[in-house]
């Protein structure tokens, strides 16, 4: 392998000599669409019951 190959990769790439990404099983993965993280994140808070909070 060249120098200018291994530039080329991503550090994960170089260190682990996989793809760019977490593998699926991993829990971290889960994240790879943030978008649609948040998106479940705010219909998730929009469909919970409120609190309220006594003082």
């Amino acid at each position: 392998m060249s120098p200018d190959h291994l530039s080329s990769r991503t550090l994960r790439e170089k260190l682990f000599r996989e793809g760019p990404y977490l593998p699926s099983s991993h829990p971290a993965a889960a994240y790879r669409d943030i978008r649609a993280v948040k998106r479940r994140a705010g219909e998730a808070a929009v469909a919970a019951p409120r609190q309220t909070v006594e003082a």
